[in-house]
């Protein structure tokens, strides 16, 4: 049943997403992706000790993978860490027994199959590592992963090497989410890639976290799982259900997230505004037939305005919504989690990387995708952050046709190996123990999605849609025109460093 169901959401048509979804919540508990099943799969008597048992093929998508043996060769990988997100390449506490099982594997098999040894450097930051490296002509890094926002900087100064020219990969396989990959190149090269060799990425999903037991304390909520299957979980609808559960108890008519009586529809991120309207299908930029970011930039539509003043009813009202930016924290402060694990917020707006915060919560909660815009709008968007670490390789990186392989089949074995390990070991049982949270999982995975003026942040535009709903700026449409000419520039100046 779960290969069934993960076929079914792979191979949907996009117009008959609700009704897929519908179908699959009113039978989560038979369809749950971490079912009690044998045969190599998963069994779930006792979660917090089930282990994956994967079969050695489990499918010929592996069978062309290139072979290789390099004596012992050293490959030295750069590694962005930070504080919320699985990053490490080796073994971890961090990760728990079950994927830190299944990464020494992974490196084993690396070691003992292919040849080479991993030798792992961490660095916070890996964008100043880089351009020294280069600069100095040191060439010491084959390849390495940092958020998306930094390795953007690093194409735009034709940094980075085209894996479209890299011998022994297919961009194509599953296991580099060609699709979510494909929808930051340039032209026709790629020059960063998803993949399961790094779990950043899964832990880079906006999602909408809601409080079970809250929601069946006000009368007139209606059900999350329903109004996604019946295409009815729109913007609109949040902010309604926001409205009816935010309140200032001690009617103090101030609202504080560090305070325990305030109560509030949301918490979110200070950051979480623009992510939102990644979801509602409402881009700034567009490329053009040649896959070109198009610098004809002219405007925003009807459709962005009108997204961006719902969000910001939304977000940034502080009477219903409680953020850092409310109440003077750092932009970078995690202090929003702190009324949604207390039992004061219906719904907290965050990536799928925060779930292991609330693993241990006194409450039940489930799992939603980000809203769509309307009811109109055909599929539903998982925004992915723009701080999403991808996988690159630096020019001067040595041994182009040796990385090729070595990347190839780190990327095929993680795939194999620790993606089952995270996804329906960890991320199901661990995080949630909720069968239709589970599923909605693999909706949020099957429909994740980047926006180019949201990653590459030509000409600051990203900035100044943050900046406009954190200054309270209702009319977005004027700050936006006031950098159209930097954001010509912005991409005019990359595609001339990429010789385009």
């Amino acid at each position: 049943m779960k290969d069934e169901t993960a076929r079914i959401l792979r191979n949907r048509p996009a117009v008959r997403l609700g009704a897929i979804l519908l179908a699959l919540l009113m039978l989560a508990g038979a369809l749950c992706s971490c079912a009690d099943q044998t045969n190599g799969e998963i069994t779930t008597e006792d979660p917090g000790t089930a282990t994956v048992d994967l079969p050695e093929t489990t499918s010929d998508i592996y069978s062309d993978v290139p072979g290789g043996s390099f004596g012992g060769a050293e490959i030295r990988i750069l590694n962005n860490v930070n504080s919320w997100a699985l990053t490490t390449l080796e073994s971890s506490e961090q990760y728990g027994d079950t994927i830190s099982d299944a990464v020494t594997e992974r490196n084993k098999i690396l070691e003992t199959q292919i040849g080479v040894k991993l030798v792992i450097e961490s660095n916070t930051n890996v964008l100043s590592a880089i351009r020294n490296d280069q600069d100095t002509q040191s060439n010491v890094y084959d390849f390495f992963f940092d958020i998306s926002t930094s390795n953007v900087k690093l194409i735009a100064e034709n940094r980075l090497v085209d894996f479209n020219t890299i011998p022994g990969m297919n961009l194509e396989k599953e296991w580099w989410y060609p699709t979510t990959s494909r929808s930051l190149a340039i032209g026709p090269a790629t020059y960063m890639l998803f993949s399961d060799i790094h779990l950043y990425f899964h832990e880079s999903f906006y999602v909408s976290i809601f409080n079970k037991d809250m929601l069946s304390q006000y009368e007139g909520l209606e059900d999350p799982y329903k109004l996604v299957g019946e295409g009815k979980w729109t913007i609109d609808k949040l902010t309604e259900m926001m409205k009816v559960v935010s309140s200032d108890v001690d009617a103090s008519g101030v609202k504080d997230i560090a305070e325990s009586t305030s109560i509030y529809g949301l918490v979110a991120h200070t950051n979480s505004g623009y992510s939102m309207m990644v979801g509602f299908d409402t881009p700034l930029l567009e490329y053009d037939s040649q896959h070109i970011p198009s610098s004809d930039f002219t405007g925003v539509s009807e459709r962005f305005v009108d997204a961006y003043k719902k969000v910001q009813g939304a977000v940034y009202d502080t009477t219903i919504c409680g953020s850092p930016i409310s109440t003077g924290y750092s932009k970078l402060s995690n202090r929003h989690h702190t009324p949604f694990s207390e039992g004061r917020a219906l719904f907290m707006y965050e990536v799928t990387g925060t779930l292991k915060e609330h693993r241990d919560e006194s409450f039940s909660y489930g799992i939603v995708t980000s809203p769509k815009y309307d009811e109109d709008q055909k599929e539903y968007i998982s925004p992915i952050t723009c701080s999403a670490a991808s996988l690159c390789v630096p020019v001067g990186s040595q041994d182009l046709e040796r990385l090729g392989i070595v990347l190839e089949n780190m990327a095929a074995i993680s795939h194999r190996k620790i993606k089952p390990a995270y996804y329906d070991i960890t991320l199901c049982y661990k995080y949630n123990k909720d069968p239709a949270a589970i599923e909605m999982l693999n909706v949020v995975y099957a429909n994740g999605r980047f926006e180019l003026a949201y990653v590459y942040n030509f000409g600051s535009i990203r900035d100044t849609v943050e900046n406009g709903f954190k200054n309270g700026v209702t009319e977005i449409s004027g700050r936006i025109a006031g950098v159209r000419k930097l954001v010509k520039r912005g991409i005019d100046d990359t595609l001339k460093a990429l010789g385009l």
